[in-house]
């Protein structure tokens, strides 16, 4: 028993932090979540990564120290320890995406787009703003909203499940940031880490394959995890403080840099960052999963359907398969259009309800459109756009 006596120490409960209940709701449901291995993603249903601290605790047992003078034990406990004094920060993180775009997009042929991202502790709770240049999102603790500020639309969900914001979701904790890589190297045995550490820094570096079934590349290289990627973190080793970040995509062989945390900024603040405006319609998307979507038809058959609708705009199909709050935006630009030819559903990707059908359209003002409208398969069955328009 000798030889666990650091797990033991580990598992032992530090009288300095209390976990709220919200972290024990998220760890509750990351181990539910993993039974039930569903994925719940993008606009209605939107699905991201967990982490839990027990996970992190496996790899004292299962991974080795890329070091002699270092462990993961040594990474997790130090800055498990040094960040729960921690109120605020703040960080600046800029991605190659679109500016109006999920928070989970990415495509290196795009710009840098600059990302704004407050954390507090409030009452025990974690709560967190993070502000890109046409989408803001914010949990105040009960709730997580989003909203575009272009539309005057928003939407919001209790669910803990529902992660908006994909990978960016390891900065709001630079805690969970290390649990997070540290279990993902236990259930991605195609993921290799290397630890390293100076006078000054620890350097932890993650390389992973891309997940999912890339047999059409469609998807591939548009989220961190259906990427070829390196993950690289510097973690200041005398304050055990997250420094900088960055993510690369390797694209034809070679790297792109993705993702870089250029600042971070720990402290306190006065202000409150779990406002919302005032002149967002906020959609609850926690609606039954049977009265969304088309049910009983393929997804080619439904897409048929939803394009077909557009022609006379039958909101009694769309109304079912697009979100509420994107049918006046989309009226204005799809209303009166013909369908000229519809293609074979392909899937691409990480997320196996998640279905591609190629179309060509002619809106009426005559100009000809050609992409791939994205449909996901609902938990009742029913199929729902959330992209390709």
């Amino acid at each position: 028993m000798e030889d666990y006596k650091d797990i033991q120490d580990l598992l032992k409960p530090r009288r300095d932090i209390k976990a709220s209940a919200q972290l024990r709701n998220r760890v509750k449901t990351s181990v539910d979540r993993k039974r039930r291995a569903t994925t719940l993603r993008r606009n209605w249903i939107l699905g991201g990564i967990s982490a839990g601290i027990a996970a992190a605790v496996l790899l004292l047992v299962l991974i080795p120290s890329g070091a002699s003078a270092i462990s993961p034990k040594e990474i997790l406990n130090a800055t498990l320890n040094t960040l729960t004094g921690v109120d605020f920060f703040d960080m600046e993180v800029e991605v190659r995406t679109l500016p109006n775009d999920n928070f989970s997009y990415i495509n290196p042929g795009c710009d840098f787009v600059n990302h704004k991202i407050s954390v507090a502790r409030i009452d025990s709770a974690i709560c967190w703003r993070v502000d890109k240049s046409s989408r803001q999102a914010m949990h105040n603790g009960h709730a997580t909203y989003m909203w575009i500020d272009a539309i005057k639309s928003g939407w919001f969900s209790r669910n803990p499940d529902w992660n908006v914001l994909g990978y960016l979701s390891v900065f709001l904790n630079p805690t969970a940031t290390i649990e997070t890589e540290l279990y993902q190297c236990i259930n991605d045995p195609t993921a290799d880490y290397d630890i390293k550490k100076d006078n000054d820094n620890i350097y932890l570096t993650i390389h992973s394959l891309p997940k999912g079934d890339f047999s059409n590349p469609y998807m591939l290289n548009t989220s961190i995890a259906e990427s070829e990627c390196y993950r690289r973190y510097m973690i200041d080793a005398k304050t055990n403080k997250l420094i900088s970040a960055t993510v690369s995509v390797v694209v034809d062989g070679c790297e792109v840099e993705m993702i870089r945390l250029r600042n971070i900024t720990y402290g306190s603040t006065d202000t409150d960052i779990t406002r919302l405006p005032s002149d967002i319609e906020f959609i609850n998307v926690d609606i039954p999963a049977e009265s969304r979507g088309l049910s009983g038809i393929n997804a080619t058959e439904a897409a048929s359907l939803i394009l077909n609708a557009f022609s006379n705009w039958n909101t009694d199909i769309l109304g079912k398969a697009i979100d509420p709050s994107l049918l006046q935006p989309y009226k204005a630009v799809y209303a009166g259009a013909e369908l000229i030819d519809i293609g074979k559903a392909f899937r691409s990707g990480n997320d196996e309800n998640e279905t591609f059908i190629p179309y060509i359209l002619k809106l009426s003002n005559g100009q000809i459109k050609r992409y791939n409208l994205a449909l996901y398969r609902t938990p009742g069955n029913g199929w729902i756009v959330i992209g390709g328009l």
